[in-house]
């Protein structure tokens, strides 16, 4: 028998020049997360972030963060970012 993900909720951060990182709902096995506004920067590999260090997440784009990493999941503005992001998490698990 195949099992769906379901989806456990929704988030929305602004993203600025300082680090932030998103609440996780017990039980998510990945998210797909929306960039708007513009570029920003992220680990999740338990190291920091800067504005300069970390995966660039273009604005419009829609990663997708699974597993452990969730919960090490750190962003931050993009260094040559004129304005704060909005990054728009969807959580799913089963």
């Amino acid at each position: 028998m195949t099992q769906f993900m379901r989806s456990l909720g929704d988030q929305a951060l602004t993203v600025s020049t300082n680090v932030v990182m998103p609440t996780i709902p017990v039980g998510a096995v990945f998210a797909v997360i929306d960039v708007q506004t513009a570029d920003l920067r992220l680990r999740d590999d338990g190291g920091t972030v800067t504005a300069s260090n970390g995966q660039l997440w273009r604005q419009d784009s829609h990663p997708v963060a699974c597993g452990r990493s969730l919960s090490q999941l750190q962003l931050i503005r993009d260094t040559a970012a004129t304005a704060n992001s909005l990054a728009y998490f969807s959580y799913y698990g089963p």
